[in-house]
């Protein structure tokens, strides 16, 4: 490989990394009603409705995100658990909040925390950059290991 073609694959690296990506979001419940499960953000719509939107898991469980409307909070699996309203924007484009809610199960009256904590998702512009500091390692060890040694004098 020429130094112009390397230069050009350098490049035209970071036009091959996707653009977009989803955070993942962990949604972990302690309380009376424990459970955790993942979900990504922002989140896939399934269904939107005027106060809520239908969306799943990544394993594919279906939820209900209810807006302040109707006493917000979250329904899943488990039961449905009002308090407050989780994500920000319209119900067409929402943007899921970490951070830490008191929410209540209706169907039991327990009281359960809900912390949304996200997983670190590098960005493109991170992983281009990664390859071309690896890139650059590995030319500068090709044109070490090319040079001739000079021979010792004495």
């Amino acid at each position: 490989m020429n130094i112009k073609s390397f230069a050009l694959a350098l490049a035209l690296a970071p036009t091959s990394i996707a653009v977009s990506h989803a955070d993942i979001l962990t949604f972990t419940f302690t309380g009376p009603d424990a459970h955790t499960y993942d979900v990504s953000n922002p989140p896939p719509l399934d269904t939107v409705q005027t106060n809520a939107f239908i969306s799943h898991d990544t394993a594919n469980n279906t939820i209900y995100f209810y807006n302040i409307a109707v006493a917000g909070g979250i329904q899943d699996s488990v039961g449905y658990f009002q308090g407050a309203q989780l994500y920000s924007g319209p119900e067409s484009g929402p943007t899921l909040l970490p951070g830490t809610y008191n929410l209540v199960n209706i169907a039991n009256n327990n009281e359960d925390t809900l912390t949304i904590t996200t997983q670190g998702v590098p960005e493109p512009s991170a992983w281009a950059l990664m390859m071309l500091g690896f890139a650059g390692l590995g030319f500068a060890g090709w044109r070490k290991a090319r040079r001739p040694e000079l021979a010792a004098q004495g």
